[in-house]
């Protein structure tokens, strides 16, 4: 029980810690993966720590954290807990419906940070495939 508790941990940590190290470059592990890069989306330059940090942090774990600990505390059985659940789903609803609606399909933290999600052209296959060879 106890090296399973460690694996969890373990894999949380270090994804963590891969998640913050890589803002500056405008990646998340998922992005790194997808072959996709958070840009500002007014001269598409990187964003910098402090505009993933509003993006991620604030647009993302912040409601996420909510609805985890409202989840958590159903049981009891509170309107808080229910309220928190309900909060949270209903923030990533509006996000999707706002990414849906939006031509450049940001999502709500995105539209507060100021970003967009665009493909990374120095990784991406496609970006490669195109590439004459030197």
């Amino acid at each position: 029980m106890l090296d399973g508790l460690l694996v969890v941990c373990t894999v949380l940590v270090g994804w963590l810690a891969w998640w913050i190290i890589d803002w500056d470059s405008g990646r998340s592990p998922a992005k790194t993966i997808l072959h996709t890069r958070v840009v500002r989306a007014d001269d598409r330059e990187l964003p910098g720590f402090g505009r993933m940090a509003l993006r991620e942090v604030v647009g993302k774990a912040i409601p996420a954290g909510a609805g985890l600990v409202g989840v958590m505390m159903l049981g009891d059985g509170s309107s808080t807990a229910r309220f928190l659940v309900a909060a949270s789903l209903a923030w990533f609803a509006m996000s999707i419906v706002a990414a849906l609606l939006d031509t450049q399909r940001r999502t709500l933290w995105d539209m507060f940070a100021g970003t967009i999600v665009v493909l990374d052209p120095d990784v991406s296959p496609s970006a490669e495939a195109n590439t004459p060879p030197t």
